[in-house]
């Protein structure tokens, strides 16, 4: 079976979508602590604890 070059577009699309999406997902992760010193009042920090 052969893929139309239409349907590797859309494959390719696709998957730079879930990579961007994991991608956003670890960088909100790692910088959830220092966006909630710098964007919040300090005494919520304990809310960022896991």
């Amino acid at each position: 079976m052969r893929l139309q070059k239409s349907e590797i577009k859309v494959l390719g699309l696709s998957s730079l979508g879930g990579m961007l999406e994991f991608y956003d997902f670890i960088i909100f992760v790692f910088l959830q602590r220092l966006s909630l010193v710098y964007f919040f009042l300090a005494h919520l920090i304990h809310f960022g604890r896991i």
